[in-house]
Order: structure tokens, then C-alpha cells, then sequence
């Protein structure tokens, strides 16, 4: 080829290799989403770990008069669950506003988009509220099976 086209070098590349790297800047920014979205569970785990010990560590009276006045594992389980989850809740919302615009920004990428339903949002959602509920419950489960008369000793 280059004998017949003397003025310029003949380069031959494959096109399923072209098509392949063409998308390579978006495979980079999604590994860094999805590595950014491990460590933000990471993150949430040991700090809901840190933040439910200590909130169990504050009510530890209060955890020992409902256990004396015949509150069940499971009853005491429920009201600090929903306790911790009105704070979540809202946390979850803002969190899906911020995702909602970030998808649709990245997506502008693309000359095909693919719909993102709102179904897939609520399930994530939903996801990360029954994680937090069940890291805050094996938790709070190890605070309240603890004997009550340790707790109140010193009143």
C-alpha cells in the first residue's frame, strides 16, 4: 500500500480494537465508580458500627429497664432500628438526587442511552436501608442480650 500511495504511510488497524478503545475513558470512570462505591460501603459499615456502639453504650440504663420491665430482644431491636433509620432515611433520599444527576450527566455521553428506571433506584435504595438495618441490629443484638443487673450495678 504504501508503494501506491507514496505521499503517506498506510496504517491498517483492526476495528472491532478501534471500536474497543473508543470507550476506554468511560470503562476508567465507571472502575472508579464502582471502586469509590466500595470504599463509601466500607465507610458506612465501620461507621455505623462506631456510631450504633455508641449509641448503645449511652443507652445501656435504658436498655437494661427495658429488659427488667419484660421487653423482648426483638422490641428493643425495633426501637433503636427506627431510631437509626430516620436518620438514614433522609440520607438515602439525598444520596438518590445526587445519583439521579450524575447518571444523567454521564449518559449524556453517549449517543445511545439506555432508560434508567426508577425502579432500579428504589431497590438500591431499599438495599441500602435493610444493610443498615442489618449491621445496626447484629450490633445492637450483642448490647441487648447483655444482663441488665451489669448495667445498672452502680445506680
Amino acid at each position: 500500500m504504501n508503494l501506491g500511495m507514496p505521499q503517506k504511510d498506510a496504517s491498517v488497524s483492526s476495528l472491532e480494537e478501534d471500536l474497543q478503545n473508543k470507550h476506554n475513558a468511560e470503562k476508567g470512570f465507571r472502575n472508579a465508580l464502582m471502586a469509590g462505591n466500595a470504599v463509601i460501603l466500607a465507610i458506612l459499615v465501620i461507621g455505623l458500627l462506631g456510631y450504633t456502639t455508641s449509641e448503645a453504650g449511652r443507652h445501656q440504663k435504658e436498655l437494661a429497664i427495658r429488659k427488667i420491665s419484660g421487653a423482648t430482644t426483638p422490641d428493643i431491636l425495633k426501637v433503636f432500628i427506627l431510631e437509626l433509620e430516620y436518620i438514614a432515611i433522609p440520607s438515602v433520599l439525598a444520596g438518590l438526587i445526587g445519583v439521579w444527576f450524575t447518571v444523567n450527566k454521564w449518559m449524556q455521553n453517549f449517543a445511545v442511552k439506555v432508560p434508567m428506571h426508577w425502579g432500579l433506584f428504589v431497590l438500591c435504595s431499599l438495599a441500602v436501608l435493610l444493610s443498615v438495618a442489618l449491621v445496626a441490629a447484629a450490633n445492637y443484638y450483642r448490647f441487648a442480650n447483655r444482663n441488665p443487673v451489669e448495667a445498672l450495678r452502680y445506680e
